[in-house]
């Protein structure tokens, strides 16, 4: 992992100043977030942990089963109502070929892609259900599938099983605010 993918920051400088303000502000939250981790004697490797205390730090509350059904072997992703990824657990960076100023600065979709149609229609019609509030928790939503990080063909290739998808609400919402994926690396 590397924390950007030129020295001049092209993607970074590319951003407005208030993406820019956003990009310092997620990134200090994440950082303060894994710190509190190491702090309480938390592994980062943890991911059930970390991901509690991300998501009690955002004040985001998931349906009560799932914290208890995350294992060190998934990756853990949240993301606001607008698809942008809030937080990732930190077995994500095992594997991931991105930098960080990549990961905080491009679109998601520009990163990551899927082959299989099937499996993204899938799992977007269970984001849109859990963000309508029809269902808190979608289990196993697709088959297992190829991900592809989009710079790097061939070379981080994921294979991946999307566990759950679930989704977020803050203190007094009916409605989730936010929502996570929970998936594993097969391959």
């Amino acid at each position: 992992m590397f924390p950007w993918s030129a020295a001049d920051l092209p993607y970074f400088s590319a951003l407005s100043e208030g993406q820019r303000r956003l990009v310092r502000n997620d990134l200090a939250s994440y950082v303060a977030i894994c710190q509190e981790a190491l702090d309480a004697g938390i592994s980062l490797k943890n991911t059930g942990e970390l991901t509690k205390m991300a998501l009690n730090s955002m004040g985001l509350t998931p349906t009560k089963e799932v914290l208890s059904l995350i294992s060190d072997q998934d990756v853990v992703d949240v993301y606001n109502c607008e698809h942008q990824q809030i937080f990732r657990s930190f077995q994500f960076f095992s594997f991931c070929r991105y930098s960080i100023e990549e990961l905080y600065c491009r679109p998601w979709p520009d990163l990551i892609q899927r082959k299989d149609l099937d499996a993204e229609k899938l799992i977007f019609e269970a984001i849109t259900s859990v963000l309508e509030g029809s269902q808190s928790l979608v289990c196993h939503p697709c088959r297992p599938h190829w991900v592809y990080q989009t710079e790097y063909p061939g070379e981080g290739d994921i294979h991946a099983e999307v566990r759950f998808i679930t989704g977020l609400t803050s203190e007094g919402q009916n409605k989730p605010q936010a929502y996570a994926g929970i998936w594993r690396k097969l391959n």
